[in-house]
């Protein structure tokens, strides 16, 4: 088994939790729907964060070729999956009867677009501590904008603000994909 085999495992496990933890949200929303109060720009996070979890599994695969793996590379690129499936438990804790979506979204606003920032901050950081050297490419400007959309949200909690900026990262990361990560290897 080659590292990076051995590795993969780990990562997909926590892959796997996180988006475990969205379907079953998805499914207390349904349970519970006549008794939950839904807010959109939540709606439309899951999907992003559902698309990301599948991203950073998507991504995963480019590290094949990396021929040493240490232990800090790899714990390094384990915060990514990790906190991505701790800002899908911000956004959506246990779904539950009477559970109000905006009044958790209002409450975990500030740690939700911190962590989501930092997701983004933490890719560009290991992409250099991978290459060595900062890429100027498109890569690098979408990261940037996610980054900024992740600032925009946490500075600003107006209710007009969160449903356009969630729709807004929502297109963006799908055209990121679609620009750059369409094909796998």
């Amino acid at each position: 088994m080659k590292q990076f085999d051995h590795l993969s495992i780990f990562v997909s496990m926590i892959i796997a939790l996180g988006v475990r933890h969205l379907i079953l949200s998805v499914s207390g929303l349904i349970n519970f729907r006549a008794k939950v109060k839904i807010y959109y720009p939540t709606m439309i996070w899951m999907i992003s964060l559902l698309l990301l979890q599948l991203q950073i599994w998507w991504v995963f695969f480019y590290r094949h070729d990396i021929p040493d793996w240490f232990y800090f590379r790899f714990l390094f690129y384990l915060i990514i999956p990790i906190t991505v499936s701790m800002v899908s438990h911000l956004l959506l804790p246990e779904i539950k009867a009477e559970t109000n979506l905006k009044e958790i979204y209002d409450h975990n606003r500030k740690w939700f677009f911190s962590l989501l920032g930092g997701v983004a901050v933490i890719s560009l950081t290991e992409d250099f501590l991978i290459s060595g050297v900062a890429h100027f490419d498109l890569n690098l400007w979408f990261r940037v904008a996610f980054v900024a959309l992740s600032v925009v949200g946490f500075s600003f909690g107006s209710k007009r603000l969160q449903l356009p900026l969630a729709l807004f990262f929502l297109c963006l990361f799908i055209i990121y994909i679609a620009l750059i990560f369409i094909r796998l290897g």
